[in-house]
């Protein structure tokens, strides 16, 4: 049994006060490795301050498990020109999801795209095969601020954007997928805003 003394108290504190300080050390380090990096986007008349995904690991994690987006802010997604499929696994926030060329020109916007915290989460493919960028929104915003097919994609510094150089698909990309298939296996399409 061991005695309540002043002694055994003091010891215990003292390593309960170095756990916890250790504890948010590491925190604190983890935070900044996993940090994005910052932008800010313009898409016609909107501007957004975004996080930039351009790794492999970024690009997986994207925006899930956040409970909560502000509605000047969101991700952009940098991947080489190709074709995007997104899913929303594990993600708890409805979004906008709008595709850019590589020439930053909007060619889709896929509106309300809503959270999925089930097994058999739909995906969202692109309806070209020539998508570089890739901007997650608050669901809403990009109607509730003009947002239109063929406005440019601005980012500024340009210096955000930049492409891991081992090629692996981001987070919600489905690979080996044709797109037909794809279309055919959404079983709850988004409302799509006009494209050209």
């Amino acid at each position: 049994m061991i005695k309540n003394n002043p002694q055994n108290t003091i010891t215990l504190l003292f390593y309960r006060k170095l756990i916890r300080r250790l504890f948010w050390l590491v925190a604190l380090i983890a935070g900044s490795v996993w940090a994005l990096d910052q932008a800010q986007v313009t898409v016609g008349p909107a501007i957004f301050q975004v996080e930039v995904a351009q790794t492999p690991q970024d690009r997986q994690r994207g925006l899930m498990f956040r409970r909560g987006l502000p509605r000047e802010q969101g991700m952009l997604f940098v991947q080489p020109p190709g074709p995007a499929v997104f899913w929303m696994k594990n993600t708890y926030i409805s979004l906008d999801l709008l595709y850019f060329d590589s020439d930053r020109r909007l060619l889709q916007i896929l509106a309300d795209v809503p959270p999925c915290v089930t097994p058999d989460c739909p995906i969202y493919p692109s309806e070209t095969a020539t998508v570089r960028y890739i901007l997650e929104i608050n669901a809403g915003e990009a109607a509730r601020r003009g947002i239109q097919i063929g406005d440019r994609l601005q980012v500024t510094p340009e210096s955000s954007l930049h492409i891991s150089p081992s090629r692996t698909l981001p987070r919600h990309e489905i690979p080996q997928a044709d797109y037909r298939e794809l279309q055919i296996l959404s079983n709850s399409p988004p409302r799509l805003i006009s494209h050209r």
